[in-house]
């Protein structure tokens, strides 16, 4: 081994060696415990340190007996590995594809079962909104006059962008708990569904606040409270807490919250009552469905179609209502300039036109322009007042 290592000098305890050749055979090329061969070997040696150095330096081995050998055989061992491991990868490409293709396919074949089973469940959840709402159009009067459970779910389903650009999107939906107020009639239980944490000192508060009925009506301070704390229950669902940052809409919220709607069912059980939403969701229907109880509220397409600025328009144009003059279903920059130019020349008396985003709600989106300030305003307001209202509002003036 010195040898082969090119080792200059080394000092051999004869007694070591006796011992080590004596406790087992030693063979330091063996190609299985080579590295204890070795260190036994060396454990013979007195200047050990000195001649382990000397081996661990690179290149070493080549210095001494056969190193040329030694290092064609390791070239060629190199070689042949890349050589078998590069052949051995290419093999494996068209297998590696052929998985990725059929997971790919599986994963496809998966997703399209998942959404025609979700395409039913939604269609069959709008049919059964459908039937409910027909039963209780057609027994209002005698479900108005008689005792009813009325569960409120103060939900706003407008779209995941207008939720995740909203701060405060759940004290938002709660500025409808005023419906708690519904209890005046003797004959309403009242649950209502929370978006946000009430602490007790709330509670206690609407309590007392809702107690206050006889008291109003009797117009006397000292009347004693109305015991209503019976006919009313507020309850949070459970996962507020785990999509407490997502900006959920209330229903979504209560859609998975089993425990909550557990508890409604409990509560309704045996009872007549329906559900009343906010700006109506899918997942209303969902847990309207869920818990078997007809919604007062429209469809979540209609409510999409007509909840936009766009849409109140239609509907008002539809009922013959007066509007203001104005454009609407623009979609394009090109459009917007060509409806404002034409409202401009025909509607010269309006000093300021306002700019409206379609989906926004709540004041937001809008922006105002004043025609006064336009270099060409002086002129166009003489031929106006020259040619006169009527005349002007041909086509030939403002042609000219």
């Amino acid at each position: 081994m010195l040898l082969d290592f090119a080792v200059p000098l080394a000092r051999v305890c004869g007694e070591r060696l006796a011992a080590c050749v004596q406790s087992s055979e030693l063979n330091w090329r063996g190609s299985r415990g080579r590295c204890a061969h070795v260190e036994k070997l060396l454990s013979v040696l007195e200047n050990r340190d000195e001649v382990w150095d000397l081996m661990c330096q690179p290149g070493q081995r080549y210095k001494g007996n056969r190193g040329h050998q030694a290092a064609a055989v390791r070239i060629q061992t190199c070689w042949r590995r890349y050589s078998a491991r590069t052949t051995y990868l290419l093999q494996l490409r068209p297998k590696w594809a052929a998985q990725i293709i059929a997971m790919s396919l599986l994963k496809r074949a998966k997703l399209g079962r998942l959404k025609e089973s979700l395409q039913a469940s939604r269609l069959r959840q709008l049919e059964n909104y459908r039937t409910r709402a027909e039963s209780l159009a057609a027994n209002w009067k005698h479900i108005t006059s008689t005792k009813r459970t009325i569960i409120h779910v103060p939900s706003l389903g407008y779209s995941q962008h207008q939720r995740l650009s909203h701060r405060g999107f759940d004290v938002l939906q709660n500025t409808q708990m005023g419906r708690l107020c519904d209890i005046r009639d003797e004959n309403v239980e009242v649950i209502y569904v929370s978006p946000v944490c009430l602490g007790e000192d709330v509670l206690q508060y609407y309590t007392h606040l809702l107690g206050l009925q006889t008291a109003i009506e009797l117009g006397d301070a000292s009347a004693p409270e109305s015991n209503c704390a019976k006919r009313f229950t507020i309850l949070m669902p459970e996962a507020m807490e785990y999509f407490s940052t997502r900006n959920m809409c209330l229903a979504s919220l209560l859609k998975y919250s089993p425990r909550t709607l557990k508890r409604i069912k409990n509560l309704i059980q045996g009872k007549q009552a329906y559900m009343i939403g906010g700006v109506t969701h899918i997942d209303d229907l969902a847990v309207a469905d869920e818990l078997e109880v007809p919604l007062l509220g429209t469809e979540p397409a209609v409510a999409q179609l007509y909840g936009t600025k766009s849409g109140g328009r239609r509907i008002f144009r539809s009922a013959g209502v007066d509007v203001p003059p104005g454009k609407w279903d623009i979609y394009t920059l090109e459009q917007l300039y060509e409806g404002l130019a034409q409202l401009m020349t025909e509607h010269m008396e309006v000093q300021r036109w306002l700019f409206k985003i379609d989906s926004e709600v709540g004041g937001r989106g809008t922006a105002y322009c004043d025609v006064s300030y336009l270099k060409c305003r002086p002129w166009a307001q003489q031929e106006f007042i020259s040619h006169g209202p009527k005349q002007w509002r041909t086509s030939l003036p403002q042609v000219k």
